[in-house]
């Protein structure tokens, strides 16, 4: 996935050299680029800045990588004078870098290595320049480890002009262009040498992190998205990819966020799910556990799951040991408690009463069914156990501690995990 088109900061068409697209420039018009490119030179302005990134870690970037020469012509729209990575220019270029490595992918090949060891340390001084000085908060420190997280950005930081110059939109091109490049990487070549493969491994998927986009924060400020949900969202997302993926998309909640911070939402809490639409004529029955045998399963070092009969509407609780004996299937639903989605009632003490409308369970097991069928996973006796905690989590303390124990099994071992949006 890449940006359809940015603006063009590019002096003029040219070829970028792979063997020459060095990554401290030493042409004398851009003799003291990384300088200039971190606000520390003499102010070169705007487009100076932005040509200088456009040049260095983009075409540059990936004439390094993939050891090829890139002819920026091919990525301009004269019509709307933009940049563009449609057309399949990206994909086509991939495709003949790995092409090009598995030809020579030959045990022992000392240009094969060079050219890997080349790869790595471009992708390393890119991916450091992108999530150090023109991110929204450092990803991680130099040496891999998950950094301490600003809530201001890099360049408010540092007090550096060029930074609030810098094009949003192609930094965060660059950092989708190197996500592809690493995904899209074709491994090491072998050394003939047992025991040294390890060393050309990549390293692990934390430390090949870009940083957080200050474009994408931007758009899902627009777009509806609690500025507490944004860190949730950039800390569990793949990478930078996925998170302009969902900064594209505008919340479904209508709520205003205006007041909302990083460390709270204080927006009003999420009204609870009512009966089915169009499934339901609103008088169907609510239905729920025995507390008391709830309690017993998960004291028993068991997990509670349920089932509700496609046929009769039955709920039905079933104990299983996910370590041992799991289901041949099971999925799990996420978060319905805690976000009061699915309370319905309250009980003498003012509390959840812990009953779900028949038809939204009726609906969650024909979810489930479906799910588990369309990846042929054999069920037990045609419906689908699955785990919703509003139904299955304990009301008292000492069995929620070990119910708390249990989620993270729950949420590896099932084969799907849907989450309320």
């Amino acid at each position: 996935m890449s940006l359809a088109h940015y603006t063009v900061w590019q002096r003029g068409h040219g070829l970028t050299s792979a063997l020459h697209a060095v990554f401290f420039p030493a042409k004398q018009h851009i003799r003291n680029g990384i300088e200039h490119g971190l606000g520390l030179g003499p102010p070169i302005g705007e487009k100076g800045a932005n040509t200088f990134l456009q040049e260095w870690l983009f075409f540059g970037f990936f004439a390094r990588v993939t050891d090829e020469d890139i002819d920026s012509a091919e990525f301009y729209d004269k019509h709307y004078n933009v940049v563009q990575t449609r057309n399949q220019i990206v994909e086509r270029k991939l495709a003949r870098w790995k092409k090009r490595e598995e030809a020579s992918d030959v045990v022992g090949c000392s240009p094969a290595r060079a050219r890997y060891v080349r790869a790595s340390d471009a992708l390393l001084i890119a991916r450091r320049f992108i999530s150090k000085h023109v991110s929204h908060g450092a990803q991680e420190d130099d040496d891999g480890r998950p950094g301490y997280r600003h809530e201001t950005d890099t360049c408010t930081r540092l007090n550096n002009a060029v930074h609030e110059a810098v094009d949003t939109k192609l930094t965060l091109s660059i950092a989708v262009l190197g996500e592809i490049l690493q995904r899209e990487r074709p491994g090491p070549p072998e050394t003939g040498c047992a025991g040294r493969d390890e060393f050309w491994q990549d390293p692990s998927s934390e430390s090949r992190r870009w940083g957080y986009s200050k474009y994408c924060r931007q758009q899902l400020k627009q777009n509806n998205w609690c500025p507490s949900e944004i860190p949730w969202l950039e800390s569990t997302m793949p990478g930078v990819s996925e998170v302009y993926y969902a900064s594209s998309k505008r919340h479904k909640r209508q709520y205003n966020h205006s007041a909302c911070s990083l460390a709270e939402c204080k927006a009003p809490p999420l009204e609870a799910l009512g009966h089915v639409e169009g499934e339901c004529d609103g008088k169907c029955a609510d239905l729920g556990l025995d507390e008391k045998e709830v309690e017993r399963v998960i004291n028993a070092g068991k997990t509670p799951l349920v089932t509700c009969s496609s046929a009769h509407g039955e709920l039905s609780l079933h104990e299983f040991d996910l370590k041992s004996d799991p289901p041949a299937a099971f999925c799990a639903l996420s978060h319905a408690w805690e976000d009061m989605i699915l309370n319905i009632g309250k009980d003498a003490r003012g509390g959840n009463n812990r009953r779900v409308y028949q038809c939204r369970l009726r609906k969650m097991q024909s979810d489930f069914n479906n799910l588990v069928r369309a990846g042929n996973i054999a069920t037990q006796n045609g419906d689908v156990p699955f785990y919703v905690d509003a139904l299955c989590y304990p009301r008292q303390l000492a069995v929620q501690a070990i119910a708390l124990n249990q989620m993270q099994l729950i949420y590896s071992k099932a084969k799907a995990v849907l989450v309320w949006d």
